[in-house]
């Protein structure tokens, strides 16, 4: 009789376990999907013309056919042009 509670016993503790380990990955799967569900969705990367720097495109500073990364580059880059037209 004692041999079968015993049994019984680890039956349940090893269902309750089990169980409860599944219940903590789906927990730690629902809160990782959400997780992924609250990101900001990235776009296309363009590439810097003065530096190489790669950056997402709705970032980008426009010049013609060129994209930079600021503005500040994109004046370095008009004056370097500037400056290589001249001579």
């Amino acid at each position: 009789m004692f041999f079968r509670l015993f049994v019984l016993a680890l039956i349940l503790g090893v269902a309750w376990q089990v169980g409860w380990r599944l219940w903590r990955i789906r927990q730690k799967r629902e809160a990782l999907e959400q997780t992924h569900a609250n990101a900001p969705k990235q776009g296309k990367m363009l590439r810097c013309a003065q530096c190489g720097v790669h950056f997402p495109e709705q970032e980008a500073v426009r010049m013609d056919d060129k994209v930079f990364c600021c503005t500040q580059h994109q004046i370095l880059f008009q004056k370097k042009s500037d400056s290589d037209s001249s001579h």
